[in-house]
């Protein structure tokens, strides 16, 4: 039987995401296909498989990025779905431990892929605002410091101002999901620099 549910895990919880889909397979439900944060399930042996999830460094259907995917499937890993750039892995649990990184560089990495994506996000999202607020600021020059038809022209700053915020504010959280990441990037750099 098929289930779907919705759950929602920012950028910053791909471990939590991956711990939460590895109990729901303990449980016999396995992923069977996932969309941004709606999963579907299917009852199955409990524990047949371990999930795990990547983020890749470009979108799954690039050259790079099938090469690779190719290379994981000719070993036994699955690939379960994709959303944006994160990959949904799966390989059954009698086939013996199942990770994705290998080392500390590798996982590294992985953290700085999350980290870069957010950062272009924050960053596409600070222009936006930026070019908002200028428009608004432009609309409100052009009517002659805005002493004629303000009414219209103090709305559509307003308007305009409020969306640049919003801009501003998701920026803000987008970094915010990403802090646990930036921690365990720091906190595996040190682990590195210790082994070195």
């Amino acid at each position: 039987m098929r289930y779907s549910c919705y759950k929602f895990f920012t950028i910053g919880q791909h471990e939590k995401e991956e711990h939460w889909l590895n109990a729901m397979a303990a449980k016999g439900m396995m992923l069977a296909q996932v969309g941004g944060i709606k999963y579907w399930f299917e009852e199955d042996t409990p524990g047949k498989y371990i999930y795990r999830l990547e983020m890749l460094n470009h979108p799954p259907d690039h050259p790079e990025s099938v090469a690779y995917i190719k290379f994981l499937e000719e070993t036994g890993i699955e690939v379960i779905g994709s959303y944006i750039r994160w990959v949904y892995y799966r390989r059954p649990a009698e086939d013996g431990a199942f990770e994705i990184y290998s080392d500390v560089d590798s996982k590294i990495r992985h953290f700085k892929r999350i980290t870069a994506f957010a950062n272009v996000l924050t960053i596409i999202l600070g222009i936006v605002a930026i070019i908002i607020v200028s428009a608004g600021y432009q609309v409100t020059g052009s009517n002659g410091g805005g002493r004629q038809g303000t009414g219209l022209a103090d709305s559509t700053l307003t308007i305009l101002l409020v969306e640049g915020g919003l801009c501003t504010l998701f920026a803000l959280i987008i970094q915010s999901f990403v802090l646990p990441v930036r921690k365990s990037l720091r906190r595996l750099k040190k682990e590195q620099t210790y082994r070195e």
